[in-house]
């Protein structure tokens, strides 16, 4: 789980980059998600995906000593995309898991626990489900 961990907090942490491309909803869902994982100390990595792994695991090493319950709900977060893409459910089973499965729900609940001014909407994880599933096609990466 720790490169899909490292290839989500990747996508999140590095998309301000393209900030001037993305429309005004997209660049607002990102920046939530940013604020997120900056909260819990975490920063844009560069290098390669197994660099980017590496220095990942530390910093949850590093961040689950202090804030477990954190760090609990984000695993289950990475643990969506990548099955997704491993069972070939994509993108509708990703929106689907958000909106109509009672443990998205509970872990969209459980992700604005975290940091309640952010008020992560299903919108939000729509979004982000975009990103994530466009970065993987044009990189090849999960």
């Amino acid at each position: 789980m720790v490169l899909a961990g490292a290839f989500v907090m990747s996508t999140i942490m590095n998309s301000s980059k393209f900030k001037k491309t993305m429309n005004r909803e997209t660049a607002d869902s990102m920046a939530k998600f940013e604020k997120l994982f900056n909260g819990l100390g975490f920063k844009a990595e560069t290098g390669s995906i197994q660099e980017q792994a590496d220095r990942y695991e530390a910093k949850v090493e590093e961040v689950h000593e202090t804030k477990s319950r954190e760090m609990d709900i984000l695993r289950d977060m990475f643990k969506v995309a990548p099955l997704r893409v491993l069972y070939m459910g994509g993108l509708d089973a990703w929106n689907n898991f958000w909106q109509s499965n009672s443990d998205g729900i509970k872990l969209l609940t459980d992700l604005n626990s975290i940091n309640p001014d952010l008020n992560l909407t299903l919108t939000d994880m729509e979004i982000l489900g975009n990103i994530l599933f466009e970065r993987k096609i044009h990189q090849g990466k999960h």
